[in-house]
């Protein structure tokens, strides 16, 4: 497992996130100098896209950084594929932005955002099952 972890180079990783964070965290920047919004321009929508980009760009090296700490040594190959790590910060960056829309409507409590993430979590255990025995029937 060490062997694996110190040749996997953490870059392409790390510049992703920094890219897609950075224009994420440009557009919602530019939204907010130009709110109050008007009626004839909504600009909701692009929030919470922006939004769900920053966070999810933000959070794409920590969840590389959470892979490599508490990665299992019988996940394979299935870790560091850079995919599995994309799609889990899109989850964050989506649990977020499904909070601050919740919030937004008054409808956010503790149970709920824990609802949320108990279902997100129970998704991505799913797709990573099925990834697993798919790799097996392969061999």
């Amino acid at each position: 497992m060490d062997k694996l972890l110190r040749d996997y180079s953490p870059w392409p990783v790390l510049g992703t996130g920094a890219v897609v964070g950075a224009v994420g965290w440009a557009l919602i920047i530019n939204l907010l100098g130009k709110w109050p919004v008007s009626p004839d321009h909504d600009r909701r929508f692009l929030f919470f896209v922006a939004l769900w980009l920053a966070l999810g760009g933000t959070s794409l090296p920590l969840i590389w950084l959470l892979h490599r700490r508490f990665g299992r040594p019988d996940a394979g190959e299935s870790w560091r594929s850079f995919g599995v790590l994309a799609r889990q910060a899109a989850w964050a960056g989506a649990w977020v932005t499904a909070c601050v829309w919740l919030q937004m409507h008054r409808m956010l409590n503790w149970a709920m955002a824990l609802l949320l993430a108990v279902v997100l979590v129970l998704l991505e255990a799913l797709l990573l099952m099925r990834q697993r025995t798919e790799m097996e029937f392969e061999e």
